[in-house]
Parts: C-alpha cells; sequence; structure tokens
C-alpha cells in the first residue's frame, strides 16, 4: 500500500469515526458515480499482427459478437485475473 492507503487503513481501524445514514438521493447520487466509474470507457489504439486480427474476428463472427467486444473481453478477464497469459 502506498502512504495514503496505510493513513486509510489505520484511520478505519481506529474506529474513530461516524457512520452517517445517507438519504435517497444521496445513495442515488453515489451509485451513479460508483457505476459510471466502472464502465468508463477509453478508446485507444493498439497495433496486432494482421493474421492474429482474422482469427480474433473470425472467432468473433463464431461467436456473435463485434471483435471489438471480444477484445475488450480478453482485456478484461486477464486484467481481473481470470486468464493467464503464457509467453
Amino acid at each position: 500500500m502506498d502512504e495514503e492507503e496505510v493513513e486509510l487503513a489505520e484511520f478505519l481501524d481506529g474506529g474513530d469515526y461516524e457512520v452517517k445514514e445517507l438519504n435517497a438521493k444521496e445513495k442515488e447520487k453515489y451509485k451513479k458515480a460508483a457505476l459510471e466509474t466502472m464502465t468508463a470507457k477509453k478508446q485507444i489504439s493498439i497495433n496486432l499482427l494482421e493474421r492474429d486480427l482474422k482469427i480474433i474476428k473470425s472467432k468473433a463472427m463464431e461467436t456473435g459478437i463485434p471483435y471489438q467486444t471480444m477484445i475488450g473481453a480478453l482485456v478484461h478477464n486477464y486484467a481481473v485475473g481470470k486468464i493467464k497469459l503464457e509467453v
């Protein structure tokens, strides 16, 4: 953990804080903000071997999803540890 995370963890472990109940409007505001953060996308450019892209497009066509969606799913699954990279 970095210094800020350690400080926050110590604060939370200390229990010297008060939990405030949120009203429905506040809950909805924070729920919306969290959802936007979790679903925010960033467009990037990436260089792939042409033959790899052809294979991905073919596999995407077989499954009926756009190839960009398939590439995004592969990256996401790697990022969250669902798949491992073998080199």
